[in-house]
């Protein structure tokens, strides 16, 4: 279909509400003309981070029925889906969005890693949508309390190539999936600050070129914890002072180790989480029986128990 023909039906399917069961018909609508087009030859996936979609026509009607709701019209909605081919890879970072923690200015914790206060992450549809959602918790009458804005973000700035990848490649234990996994061990080792607990937002990919992040950016996600910490404490202050070192040494540490300084960290902030103390007490004796009480420290395993 030539595009003039094709920014005609873009235009026209687009009008139904997002919201209806017309506005999902649409996208199905739209999906099955798409079919046939080129940009659509040979099966793939779209790597969007942590995680992964199938490059499909539904996926690609809904995306372009976005840029005509955003206010680019039809035509260009036309212009990115012929440019998709062309988009090979994308330039951006990591991003893991916390609570619990703040900077007054950007802390490296790793030569590719920083932790960053809220305002200073780049802007992006993504984090305009955070920012509107506690906005909205907090105006709603049905929602008791206040729900306090994330305070800072761990960073990890990357290159995603390829993006579109073949649907059997094993892009898991790769990065970008792989980076998501150095800002999880991060946030644990701020635990080590004192009174930190380092809860994540959300955490998403973000790519600089808005067409780029079309393409490969499909929600967020996020890692919820099983206690939820009061939200009247203040965030605490990180500062290079405080974490220099710390994640270098951690990466030095035999496996079975860091296995077990992660459980321990893990521990350490849900107790941090408990409102009973008893309860807290219990979950930091875990804690160092995870870290001492193995076959070779049979010492220490008396003493905690």
């Amino acid at each position: 279909m030539d595009d003039a023909a094709l920014s005609a039906l873009v235009a026209e399917h687009s009008k139904a509400d997002p919201h209806t069961r017309e506005g999902i018909e649409a996208v199905l609508a739209l999906g099955n003309i798409l079919k046939n087009e080129p940009e659509f030859s040979a099966p793939g996936t779209i790597v969007t981070g942590r995680g992964a979609y199938g490059w499909l026509p539904q996926f690609a009607a809904q995306k372009m029925f976005s840029l005509v709701r955003s206010g680019r019209g039809a035509d260009a909605a036309v212009a990115w889906l012929r440019k998709v081919p062309s988009i090979t890879k994308g330039s951006g970072g990591a991003v893991k969005l916390l609570y619990g923690v703040q900077c007054a200015s950007p802390v490296a914790l790793t030569d590719d890693i920083v932790l960053l206060p809220y305002g200073k992450l780049p802007p992006s549809s993504m984090l305009d949508w955070i920012v509107r959602e506690h906005e909205r918790a907090n105006e709603s009458p049905v929602v008791h309390g206040f729900t306090v804005a994330p305070s800072a973000a761990l960073f990890r700035a990357g290159v995603v190539d390829p993006i579109l990848r073949d649907a059997s490649a094993d892009w898991q234990n790769q990065p970008p999936a792989t980076w998501f996994n150095d800002l999880d061990d991060a946030a644990r080792l701020l635990a080590l600050i004192p009174k930190a607990i380092p809860r994540e937002a959300a955490h998403w990919f973000h790519y600089d070129d808005p067409d780029v992040a079309l393409l490969g950016q499909f929600g967020l996600t996020r890692q919820g914890i099983e206690l939820q910490p009061t939200m009247v404490t203040a965030p605490v202050e990180v500062t290079a002072a405080a974490i220099a070192g710390v994640f270098s040494a951690y990466r030095q540490l035999k496996k079975g180790d860091i296995q077990r300084v992660n459980l321990a960290l893990e521990r350490m902030i849900r107790s941090r989480c408990q409102f009973v103390s008893g309860n807290r007490a219990i979950d930091l004796a875990i804690a160092l029986e995870v870290l001492f009480m193995n076959a070779d420290r049979d010492e220490h395993s008396y003493k905690i128990s």
